[in-house]
């Protein structure tokens, strides 16, 4: 959340006309004072809207395909049954489609009842992708010509949401588990490069539609 608060902080600011210097010593107040800007979104956290739902799920699906284990048969059967997954998920309602052997059927209304507080052991590894891809960079540079550094900063904040949905469908009906992480993080870490994630559609998306889903997000709407 901090993230994505500095990322619109810096939309908001003049920098074109920055040097590197002027441009560092504003990113260095900025970093200063974003907890004290992000308080009032962990105190009052409200859902995101109908449309930054509707983004957040679409770009769900496109992550699903992603998990070890998912295959994709070249077939126009195949087609037409990602079509109507894709309905549903733009829907968001009823129950989810079938689209990967592990993950148990599921109703959309279930995977937004909120986790509560689970075993550290599951965001361990969640919260060290997201690090380790901040640290090395490697979020500003996977497949995505013409993207900013903020578009890219709000793209890497989107995957924890995405990775606890995923963990909510995993476990639907059951109790989460730190054993469902790693084929997650696995397909969080495919986005990176993942051509229809880093096209022009989801630099759409990503727009309107990451800070109402990333500053409702604590594992579930409030």
């Amino acid at each position: 959340m901090h993230a994505t608060t500095l990322a619109r902080l810096l939309t908001q600011a003049r920098t074109r006309s920055l040097n590197d210097e002027r441009l560092a010593d504003l990113l260095h107040l900025l970093e200063s004072n974003v907890a004290e800007e992000a308080a009032e979104l962990f105190s009052n956290r409200q859902p995101p809207g109908s449309t930054a739902r509707v983004l957040f799920r679409q770009t769900v699906a496109d992550t699903v395909r992603l998990l070890p284990g998912y295959v994709a048969r070249p077939s126009w059967a195949e087609r037409w049954r990602l079509m109507a997954a894709a309905w549903k998920f733009v829907r968001g309602s009823g129950r989810l489609p079938n689209m990967h052997p592990a993950f148990p059927g599921a109703t959309f209304e279930q995977l937004e009842q909120p986790l509560g507080v689970l075993d550290p052991a599951i965001y361990q590894p969640l919260a060290r992708m997201i690090e380790t891809t901040s640290v090395s960079w490697s979020y500003a540079l996977a497949n995505r010509r013409g993207w900013s550094i903020v578009e890219s900063a709000w793209m890497l904040a989107l995957t924890y949401p995405i990775g606890m949905w995923l963990l909510r469908w995993r476990a639907a009906g059951g109790t989460p588990r730190a054993e469902f992480m790693p084929e997650i993080i696995a397909a969080l870490d495919r986005t990176q490069g993942y051509a229809p994630l880093a096209r022009g559609r989801q630099r759409s998306r990503v727009k309107p539609g990451i800070s109402g889903v990333c500053t409702s997000w604590r594992g579930g709407w409030p």
